[in-house]
């Protein structure tokens, strides 16, 4: 009888102490949702500097397109298909044609 005593206790304590963990784990804004937080806050983070990023690229460019005669002919050059005048074209066809 004194044997079985010594091991409830021990035995009781790590019962409650499981089913405390089951429960912290799956109720609602337990950690299951802080864990699922946490991957949608890395998620995000990447989000930001890739935006980031692209708002300085596209300030460069901006820039460019502000102080640089030559950016801007480029632009028209590959975009529009302009030339200056007394320039000639040249074109060449794929040999598939």
């Amino acid at each position: 009888m004194e044997k079985s005593k010594k091991f409830f206790l021990p035995l009781m304590v790590v019962m409650v102490a499981v089913a405390l963990g089951f429960a912290a784990y799956h109720k609602q804004n337990g950690l299951a949702d802080v864990f699922e937080l946490e991957k949608a806050i890395v998620s995000l983070d990447d989000r930001i500097i890739a935006v980031k990023d692209e708002n300085d690229r596209l300030r460069m460019e901006l820039l460019a397109l502000e102080t640089s005669d030559l950016y801007i002919e480029s632009i028209a050059r590959e975009s529009l298909g302009l030339v200056k005048p007394g320039e000639t074209v040249y074109e060449f066809l794929d040999s598939e044609n």
